[in-house]
C-alpha cells in the first residue's frame, strides 16, 4: 500500500513537474523569424565577441589563410544596428588582417547564468550566435566620434588604451544561429536582411538587472 501511494505521487509530481515547464518550452523558437529577434537582443546585450579574421601573409609564416580569432570587446551601435563596433589596435593582428581581407566573423554566447532553471540542460543547450561579414574601418569625424561615444560608454576602460587603436565596424552579410539542442531549438541561418530588420518577438527580456530565457535570470554585467 506504502508503495503504490509513493508510486502515485511520483507520478503526479512529475506531471506537475512537466506541466511547469510547458510555458517555458513553448517559448523557444523553431525558425529564423523567430530566432532573428534573440539574435538582435543577444548581440545588443553582449560586452565581449569571439572576433575571427584571416591571416593575412606576412603577419605569420606558414600561417596564411588560417582562421584567427580572440575574445574582443564589442559594442552594438547607438541606436543598436545589430553591426558591432569594435576598437583594434592598429598594428595588431586583428586590424592587419583586415587590410589584406575584410571578411571576418564575431560570435557571442549566452550570459552565465547565475540561477539554473529546471529544464537546463548544460550550456550547449544555451544560445549563441555568429555573424558573419566584412571588416570596415570606421572613418570621417562625425562617424567617429559617434563610434566613441557608443563604445566608450560601454567599455570606459577603453579610453585609457595605451595603444594607438581604430574603430572597425561588421557590416552583416549572414548570421548562423544555434538555439541549443535541436528537439526544441531553431539551429540554422538567419537571412541578414531580416536580422538587420529590427525584428520584434518575445525573445529575450530585461527584468531589472537580469536577462531572463526560459524562465532563467542571467547575470548581466
Amino acid at each position: 500500500m506504502m508503495l503504490q501511494a509513493t508510486l502515485a505521487f511520483v507520478v503526479i509530481y512529475a506531471a506537475l513537474q512537466f506541466a511547469f515547464l510547458l510555458p517555458f518550452v513553448s517559448a523557444d523558437e523553431h525558425n529564423p523569424k523567430q530566432a532573428a529577434p534573440l539574435a538582435r537582443q543577444l548581440v545588443s546585450l553582449s560586452k565581449i565577441g569571439e572576433l575571427a579574421t584571416v591571416m593575412a601573409p606576412g603577419v605569420r609564416a606558414g600561417r596564411e589563410h588560417y582562421p584567427f580569432s580572440t575574445p574582443e570587446y564589442i559594442s552594438d551601435e547607438c541606436p543598436s544596428s545589430g553591426s558591432p563596433l569594435l576598437y583594434l589596435v592598429t598594428w595588431g593582428t586583428h586590424a592587419r588582417n583586415a587590410r589584406a581581407s575584410p571578411h571576418a566573423s564575431v560570435s557571442f554566447r549566452h550570459p552565465n547564468f547565475t540561477l539554473t532553471p529546471p529544464d537546463s540542460r548544460g550550456e550547449l543547450d544555451e544560445a549563441r550566435v555568429s555573424l558573419l561579414g566584412d571588416l570596415v574601418k570606421v572613418e570621417g569625424e562625425d562617424e567617429i566620434k559617434n563610434a566613441q561615444e557608443c563604445f566608450f560608454a560601454r567599455h570606459p576602460d577603453a579610453k585609457e588604451f595605451p595603444h594607438h587603436s581604430a574603430f572597425y565596424r561588421l557590416e552583416v552579410q549572414d548570421v548562423r544561429w544555434i538555439g541549443g539542442f535541436g528537439d526544441r531549438h531553431f539551429n540554422g541561418w538567419i537571412p541578414a536582411e531580416l536580422y538587420l530588420s529590427k525584428p520584434e518577438g518575445p525573445a529575450l527580456q530585461m527584468q531589472g538587472n537580469g536577462l531572463t530565457r526560459r524562465g532563467k535570470k542571467l547575470r548581466i554585467d
